[in-house]
């Protein structure tokens, strides 16, 4: 559709103006002891405490969370041969202390940090843990190289999280910018071999564990937690009072190195990359009491998927596809929780893009991160992207490079778009209508 006018999606997240071109879908992904300094209190990104509960809207949200992007890390962790074997987010606590995933730490020996500047610095030691929620806190130490600026830590809130609180959660990746997913808080409680947890209304994108959860104001109010209880995998926020207390106790404790934490914690599980879970296409769907269904324990979706009343998905449903669906892998089938979905009405918000060189048009791509076609912003993949052919012509004031964010209505197509194995594109969208929300 949109080959047509000069815009195909391709892997990796390129847009070409007259040929298909796929790139690579993904990317490859014991040191003296580190005294951690005194915690202090950064300033709040806002003075406005209004946004203490609530999230600015439009282009102020957009600020904020680029504002925080550099505070948020990627880490990877690489085995006794030097081979990459995991990855995940973490956060800057202070100027050298990072809080990070306790699963992803145990499957190697040496692990480092990229920066929003793609500088890397190594990890020095692990200084703190609450492996029962799978949060780790990491000490760095700031090469000369490094300029002190490019590590911004995040201030903690003074308030502790509360029923109806708004929320971001930003999580970073090694072979894409960062994803963000919004929430709000429903209730604080004390769970059995977990502690204290938030409980929240949000779909945790994939990669998210141990990523910040933020305010209006850009201050923590917990992190992304994740456990196994029983067959059943539980998703909340470990609140910010806990992740105060871990980074004033790890002054008093006793840092160890990587290989030793590995040997400790992971023990013959974290010595070798671990065979991936077996692929599951079928999906659990159950209908909840309001009407809205719970499908694969993880993903909410309210609505009845009809013109009249469509689904209200979100992109990481969307995403999750990745994890199982990669036809240059060999891994050809979609899961069920993605093909249930097509012919189906649904509705979404999104970044919107137009067709090269044009600001009116009837087809458009709807992104889950914002991007202006070229050079700044977040490009695409087939996962996170929904090239879309609306009812009525749309125009755009302000240029091409303004970012567009708005709600997309109608019919979703899952049309994998396949060239030699190279997954170029996955959803259309049909018979659409677009609101573009007011800046």
């Amino acid at each position: 559709m949109l080959a047509a006018c000069g815009m195909v999606t391709a892997l990796g997240g390129v847009l070409l103006a007259s040929t298909i071109n796929p790139v690579r879908q993904d990317a490859p992904p014991t040191a003296p002891p580190v005294t951690p300094p005194t915690p202090t209190a950064p300033p709040s990104a806002t003075p406005d405490d209004r946004f203490a509960r609530t999230l600015p809207p439009g282009q102020a949200l957009i600020d904020l969370v680029n504002s925080l992007k550099p505070s948020i890390v990627t880490l990877t962790v690489s085995d006794e041969d030097g081979i990459d074997v995991a990855s995940s987010t973490a956060f800057l606590l202070t100027e050298s202390l990072l809080i990070t995933n306790h699963g992803a730490l145990v499957e190697g020996v040496k692990a480092r940090v990229t920066l929003a500047t793609g500088q890397t610095i190594p990890v020095e030691q692990v200084v703190g843990e609450m492996k029962e929620v799978n949060l780790t806190l990491i000490a760095i130490k700031r090469p000369e190289h490094v300029k002190p600026e490019s590590l911004k830590p995040l201030p903690l809130a003074t308030r502790a999280a509360g029923e109806g609180d708004e929320f971001i959660v930003i999580s970073a990746s090694v072979d894409r910018d960062h994803a963000v997913a919004r929430g709000k808080a429903t209730k604080r409680e004390h769970a059995p071999d977990l502690g204290d947890v938030v409980r929240a209304e949000v779909n945790f994108l994939p990669g998210s564990t141990a990523a910040p959860v933020l305010n209006g104001k850009g201050e923590v109010i917990g992190a992304a937690g994740f456990a196994k209880v029983g067959e059943k995998t539980e998703r909340f926020i470990v609140p910010a009072d806990r992740l105060l207390a871990l980074r004033v106790s790890a002054e008093g404790g006793k840092p160890v190195t990587l290989a030793e934490y590995r040997d400790q914690f992971g023990g013959s599980a974290g010595r070798s990359r671990q065979p991936e879970e077996p692929i599951k296409l079928e999906a659990t769907i159950v209908k909840r009491e309001d009407g809205s269904l719970l499908i694969d324990d993880q993903y909410v979706v309210r609505g009845e998927g009809t013109e009249a009343n469509p689904y209200k998905i979100t992109w990481d449903l969307l995403y999750s596809a990745a994890r199982v669906y990669r036809p240059r892998e060999g891994k050809d089938k979609l899961p069920e929780r993605i093909t249930f979905l097509h012919d189906k009405w649904v509705e979404m918000p999104g970044y919107v893009a137009f067709p090269l060189m044009t600001n009116t048009s009837r087809e458009i791509l709807l992104m889950l991160n914002q991007w202006d076609g070229c050079c700044i912003g977040v490009p695409p993949t087939p996962y996170d992207a929904i090239e879309v052919t609306l009812v009525d012509e749309v125009t755009v004031e302000g240029g091409l490079n303004i970012f567009n964010y708005g709600t997309v209505r109608g019919k979703l197509k899952v049309d994998p778009y396949v060239v030699n194995k190279w997954l170029v594109g996955l959803y259309l969208m049909e018979d659409a209508k677009l609101a573009l929300d007011d800046k």
